[in-house]
């Protein structure tokens, strides 16, 4: 049973560094605030969640990660998911230092 539950933890670890490394390359120019999902392993595949907060235009930058990038993404890695976050380049800062302080606060 113990070596089923270290084979179940290292399961996990894994996901989580591919989840990761998926969203880092997912970045480019914007910034990953969540992941969620769960560990717990199930019959069924769960989905997990990013976020994606970035600055990019609406004119040009936007329909191409909402209509290219994102769906080509999601397709390499099933079970996850990204929500696309557009925000106001001025208002960026001001939301990663809220968001940071609830993160630190949460610990």
């Amino acid at each position: 049973m113990q070596n089923e539950d270290s084979q179940i933890s290292k399961g996990r670890v894994g996901t989580i560094t591919r989840l990761s490394v998926a969203c880092v390359a997912l970045v480019g120019g914007g910034t990953i605030i969540g992941l969620s999902g769960s560990g717990v392993a199930s019959a069924s595949p769960k989905v997990h969640w990013v976020t994606f907060w970035n600055a990019y235009n609406d004119v040009t930058e936007t329909p191409v990660m909402n209509g290219v990038v994102i769906p080509a993404f999601e397709s390499a890695n099933p079970g996850i998911k990204v929500k696309d976050d557009t925000l106001p380049y001025a208002g960026m800062l001001q939301k990663f230092i809220a968001s940071s302080a609830r993160a630190i606060h949460r610990t």
